[in-house]
């Protein structure tokens, strides 16, 4: 249980309070700075580790265990269509060694065409889309697999 005896405000927020835990009758201080508010929580550092909470209503708790787990796609070795638009080319085919910078595609959207350009060096372990598909935001248009991966291997 947390007892706040004292709120600060302003940039540097610290509040101070007694913390006593469920089992044991102990009790001691605890000072701890507010560092940044997120859109469900606060950020919060206490001896120089931040923590990040998420915080509830009463029903909002009661019902989190409803709620089904965020997934987590990762989409760093991946180009993605940055807009909706139209699969115009592709530079590059599977199993293409890119580099950096390099162009792998194009997507014209609204009559502009916008290059999509490698972001590391790696090989182009699949593509998803054809020239001519119509692509929405955030459809992976292929895949690679990284330099440093694919010599593992």
């Amino acid at each position: 249980a947390l007892d706040v005896r004292n709120w600060g405000v302003g940039a540097s927020s610290v509040f101070e309070g007694l913390i006593s835990s469920g089992g044991d009758s102990s009790v001691r201080d605890l000072a701890v700075q507010l560092i940044d508010r997120k859109l469900l929580g606060l950020v919060l550092q206490h001896c120089g580790t931040k923590f990040e909470l998420t915080v509830h209503t009463p029903t909002q708790a009661s019902l989190a265990h409803h709620m089904p787990e965020p997934t987590v796609n990762s989409l760093a070795n991946c180009i993605v269509s940055p807009m909706p638009g139209v699969l115009l080319s592709l530079a590059v085919s599977k199993g293409d060694q890119v580099v950096t910078g390099q162009e792998v595609a194009i997507v014209e959207a609204m009559k502009m065409q916008n290059i999509l350009r490698a972001p590391c060096d790696a090989v182009v372990s699949d593509i998803a889309k054809t020239p001519g598909e119509t692509l929405a935001v955030d459809d992976i248009i292929l895949e690679f697999e990284t330099a440093e991966a694919s010599a593992s291997a």
